[in-house]
């Protein structure tokens, strides 16, 4: 098989299986780990219906591998320390987007409510730098 349709075939399996993934973490139990602080799932997948996805995920999951073995896909790296700098890039964007200076466009702020969010939005920044450095080379050699 060409190289470039193994390579089709592999990025469709990684989507997949992240999919089948998300499915395997939705269907357990863990009520607490659905709920964050601005938002709350319910829960409208009876145990049964939670067990015949999670065994048929599985199912699908033992056909990648399968998959994976006949074809002779090998699995990709992927950096823990680079995903968690992309999420905190996103936090960075995400935080700068709602700074009251750019909300003007969507209404008007009163100067109160400016103010508070600006300092609640700074101090989630301050974390988010200590976060950053935290990762940084040189706080590696520190330890």
């Amino acid at each position: 098989m060409e190289e470039s349709v193994l390579i089709a075939i592999k990025s469709g399996l990684f989507v997949i299986e992240k999919c089948l993934r998300e499915i395997l973490q939705e269907t357990k139990n863990d009520s607490k780990a659905k709920n964050w602080l601005l938002k709350v799932q319910h829960p409208d997948i009876s145990d049964a219906e939670a067990n015949t996805l999670t065994v048929k995920a599985e199912e699908m999951l033992k056909e990648i591998q399968e998959l994976q073995r006949n074809f002779n896909v090998g699995k990709n790296e992927e950096s823990i320390r680079w995903k968690v700098i992309c999420d905190l890039h996103e936090i960075w964007t995400m935080l700068s987007d709602i700074m009251p200076d750019r909300l003007h466009g969507y209404g008007h702020v009163r100067p109160e409510d400016s103010e508070l969010l600006t300092m609640h939005i700074e101090r989630m920044n301050a974390i988010r730098k200590e976060m950053e450095n935290a990762l940084s080379p040189r706080s590696r050699t520190l330890r």
